[in-house]
């Protein structure tokens, strides 16, 4: 855990961490969302999902800055000025929303989640049998 006196090293295992799991969502969620539209649909699909992600990635980073600065602010009048401590403090409380946000992201994909149907197998054509 992050103390006003940690080292990077401290958070360099959780950054590395978020960084490996970002990269191994994007790449399969692009590959779902592309391939679950018809072909003459590609360009248009491509783009609302960009867009998509573009704007919840801005409106997240928003809303922790915000909170950042908000925690940072009452931090720093509860710690008499002490910046190192109301940072910290501030860091460790905000990353709740964006735990909160991905845990609920889990749940909704976990409730949207359709099973494939499987297909019967093919059976011999009795017409052709007779030829």
């Amino acid at each position: 855990m992050a103390r006003e006196t940690s080292t990077w090293w401290v958070t360099f295992p959780g950054l590395l961490l978020c960084g490996m799991g970002t990269g191994s969502v994007f790449a399969p969620m692009s590959n779902a969302t592309m391939s679950s539209v018809e072909p003459r649909l590609a360009g248009t699909a491509s783009g609302i999902f960009n867009t998509a992600r573009q704007v919840g990635g801005v409106f997240g980073s928003a809303a922790t800055g915000v909170l950042l600065q908000a925690r940072i602010s009452a931090g720093m009048a509860s710690s008499h000025g002490n910046a190192p401590v109301a940072l910290t403090n501030a860091a460790r409380e905000t990353l709740i929303l964006p735990i909160a946000v991905l845990l609920l992201g889990i749940v909704a994909a976990a409730a949207m989640h359709r099973p494939v149907p499987r297909r019967a197998p093919a059976q011999p054509d009795p017409a052709g049998a007779r030829a």
